[in-house]
């Protein structure tokens, strides 16, 4: 394959290969050895790190679990579902959680409202199983949810240089007034006529996720290595330090069911507008996670997520 010439070290989740990591040169292994010590692959990750945080670099995302619900109803029941708002402009993505009755997380994931009555969902790959049968569980028989994951190939690219890279293989327009953060696109690229480009990022850097029809994937990977700005490959451990870097949560790292998001940091992505509503509708109704979320807020957090940062020594 292609990732396999360009020097992919493999690895697996939920059935999905995916490169870890990517060699230097023929002659480093790609095989993975477990050691107490400076593991083989290091070097090799801190370079993909540095790539993308000063060039641009290629991420094979495929396997990140992507559902559409869609149907009557679809915007009040996501609107329960997710802790963010969502009733948003078409094209228009948001991060939220879906809570339990907890005010804990069942999931983290991106929405991207694709038409008045549907939206395209990305999870976590782990949740892949468990996110749908979540959000099924609480859909009325009017809205459907699809499994869509096995129908594209996503290659995320990320880094300063992502805007120079991605203009050299479409004619759509990628500044800031005509694609602006947190937007989603259909785009051309190559002989790919449809490809959704996300203005979204996982690594903290300009970047766009690209979800590709699969008999398309190969071309629109050959097109991204074709121009003058070529990026390089990485893979999910690089991905893993980008994000941790940032402070990026990440669900069964940071993120659990028993986690509220004032104490993950993440209460940006909650509309309190909305809780405070639901709370309202609630007061009569069994169903309480809105009221025990207000709370949580109101209340002193017993425990608050940060990050340490260790910095090299200078002697």
């Amino acid at each position: 394959s292609l990732l396999d010439k360009a020097g992919a070290s493999w690895g697996a989740k939920m059935g999905w290969e995916r490169p870890n990591w990517f060699t230097r040169s023929p002659d480093e292994s790609k095989e993975f050895v477990g050691t107490f010590g400076k593991p083989k692959w290091f070097d090799s990750v801190g370079e993909e790190h540095r790539s993308c945080r000063n060039e641009v670099c290629v991420f094979d995302m495929t396997s990140f679990a992507k559902f559409e619900v869609e149907g009557d109803g679809v915007v009040e029941s996501m609107q329960m579902l997710c802790a963010n708002n969502v009733d948003v402009a078409v094209g228009r993505i948001v991060y939220t959680g879906m809570l339990n009755d907890r005010g804990g997380y069942e999931t983290d994931c991106t929405v991207t409202r694709t038409a008045s009555n549907k939206y395209f969902i990305v999870c976590p790959t782990a949740q892949a199983t468990h996110d749908a049968v979540w959000i099924s569980r609480h859909l009325p028989s009017s809205v459907t949810l699809t499994d869509v994951t096995s129908q594209y190939t996503v290659i995320a690219v990320m880094g300063p240089q992502s805007r120079l890279l991605l203009q050299q293989v479409t004619s759509h327009p990628l500044d800031n007034r005509n694609f602006p953060f947190g937007t989603s696109k259909i785009i051309e690229i190559g002989y790919a006529p449809s490809v959704r480009a996300s203005r979204i990022s996982y690594v903290g850097e300009l970047g766009w996720e690209l979800y590709v029809p699969n008999e398309y994937a190969s071309d629109v990977y050959n097109k991204l290595f074709s121009g003058d700005v070529r990026p390089h490959n990485a893979g999910y451990y690089a991905l893993d330090s980008l994000r941790t870097e940032k402070a990026y949560r990440h669900w069964g790292g940071e993120l659990d069911t028993n986690t509220t998001p004032w104490e993950a940091g993440l209460g940006f992505a909650v509309d309190l507008k909305k809780v405070v509503t639901r709370v309202l509708i609630e007061i009569c109704c069994e169903f309480c996670a809105a009221r025990i979320l207000l709370a949580s807020k109101l209340c002193f957090v017993k425990d608050r997520m940060d990050y340490v940062v260790a910095l090299p020594s200078l002697r």
